[in-house]
C-alpha cells in the first residue's frame, strides 16, 4: 500500500492517470530498488523490510498454503520483524511527502529505472 502510493508521486504523474500503471504493477521489490536509487530508503532500512520478508515467504511455501505451529517467542520475533517494516514504510512514505509535490506548476522527470 505504502509502495503504491509513493512512485507516483515521486515519479510525478497521477495515480489516476494511466501511464501509472506500469509503475504501480511493478514488484514490491523493484519498487524498493527504485526508493534505494533514489536514495529515499536507507540500506538499513531495506534489511528491515528483508528480514520481514524471509520471515513471512517461510510461512508460505511447503506444498500449498501452510501455518507453522509458532512457540509464543517466534510469533513475537515474526510481529516484532512486521512492526519494524511497517515503521520503515511509514518512515519512507514521510520522506517522499517532504519532495516538491510535482504538481505544483514545475514539471518534473520521472527517474531513470535501473533494473
Amino acid at each position: 500500500m505504502y509502495c503504491d502510493n509513493i512512485v507516483p508521486r515521486i515519479c510525478g504523474i497521477s495515480s489516476q492517470n494511466t501511464r501509472s500503471k506500469p509503475l504501480t504493477n511493478l514488484r514490491v521489490s523493484d519498487k524498493l530498488k527504485l526508493f534505494r536509487q533514489m536514495e529515499l530508503l536507507y540500506d538499513t532500512e531495506f534489511d528491515v523490510i528483508q528480514q520481514f520478508k524471509t520471515k513471512r515467504d517461510g510461512l508460505f511455501h511447503q506444498d500449498g498454503l501452510f501455518f507453522p505451529n509458532y512457540t509464543e517467542a517466534e510469533k513475537h520475533e515474526l510481529t516484532d520483524k512486521a512492526i519494524a517494516a511497517v515503521d520503515v514504510m511509514h518512515n519512507l512514505s514521510d520522506r517522499a511527502l517532504k519532495i516538491p509535490s510535482p504538481y505544483s506548476g514545475k514539471p518534473t522527470e520521472p527517474p531513470k529505472l535501473r533494473f
